[in-house]
């Protein structure tokens, strides 16, 4: 547990941090609470015309009562060709002079499972 007057001392510095960079930092820009006349950060114009009718225009909800042309259907697709097995690759002469190599060890077999063991009722 912190000592109380650890604890004072701590949030008396925190306090005093706080209001110093506030202190620093100075007064804010923009309308005050008192209502007085403070510097603009953004000036306003007004639109054009051409503006208005543009911000109209794309406010406006899209005409459904036109009748659009339905999109024509793609053509069905065709499935690849698959070539067959005798078309599967390229077509190698066999290599003269060679002998087939066998495996160094026979495979590995798995073990057999243990025999299973009746309980005793």
């Amino acid at each position: 547990m912190i000592r109380p007057g650890e604890a004072l001392v701590f949030l008396s510095l925190a306090a005093g941090l706080h209001v110093g960079a506030w202190s620093l930092a100075g007064q804010l820009r923009g309308a005050g609470g008192d209502g007085a006349a403070q510097p603009a950060a953004v000036a306003l114009a007004v639109a054009t015309p051409q503006q208005s009718a543009l911000m109209r225009d794309w406010q406006a909800p899209p005409d459904m009562t036109t009748d659009t042309p339905a999109p024509s259907a793609p053509p069905p697709a065709t499935p690849p060709r698959r070539p067959g097995i005798e078309q599967a690759g390229p077509h190698l002469a066999p290599l003269a002079g060679l002998t087939p190599v066998r495996p160094a060890a026979p495979p590995l077999r798995r073990p057999d499972p243990l025999p299973t063991v009746a309980l005793a009722p």
